[in-house]
């Protein structure tokens, strides 16, 4: 099989909770994805479906151009691709 136009392993992106105005410091964060992998190869279809908030847009990846691969994140940073 070709390589694939999109590929994803493990991606990984937190949101922190961050205190009151008063409190400053992370205070625990949410998951919004955890540890999902595919690939995308030329031709095929795509779709992610799934319940309000959990975390279709947070996966989708917007970036016109080239095989993109995208491997784990931690809070508050982005993909390193």
């Amino acid at each position: 099989m070709s390589e694939p136009l999109i590929e994803v392993r493990d991606l990984v992106k937190e949101f922190p909770i961050k205190g009151s105005y008063l409190v400053r410091r992370q205070l625990g964060a949410v998951h919004a994805v955890d540890g999902i992998t595919f690939d995308v190869h030329r031709g095929e279809t795509f779709g992610i479906v799934g319940e309000s908030g959990c975390g279709k847009s947070t996966t989708a990846i917007r970036r016109p151009g080239g095989t993109r691969s995208v491997t784990r994140s931690s809070a508050g940073g982005a993909p390193s691709r």
